[in-house]
């Protein structure tokens, strides 16, 4: 429950920070993105889309229950997902 509630509070920052390197997202190759996915972050995380069963990240297909059990849109989680695979690349490189 705790990683809930930092997802959400790291949500709301970023969101109340206008935070993101390129605006809004909208649109996206979700067959790119999958490709990428696979091959970049499906060693460490779980998402049953991917088929991955990575063990040592997040389970993304948990990662924004909570969020989604407090009413928030498909999208906000989407351009958040957005804006920390942005922050990550940064981050690696």
């Amino acid at each position: 429950m705790r990683r809930g509630g930092a997802l959400l509070a790291l949500a709301t920052a970023l969101l109340a920070a206008g935070c993101g390197t390129g605006g809004i997202s909208k649109s996206g190759d979700a067959d790119k993105g999958k490709t990428l996915f696979l091959a970049k972050c499906s060693g460490c995380h779980t998402l049953a889309d991917a088929g991955s069963h990575g063990n040592q990240g997040p389970n993304l297909d948990d990662a924004f229950a909570y969020s989604r059990r407090q009413g928030f849109k498909q999208v906000t989680i989407e351009q958040v997902v957005r804006d920390q695979i942005e922050l990550s690349v940064v981050a690696v490189s």
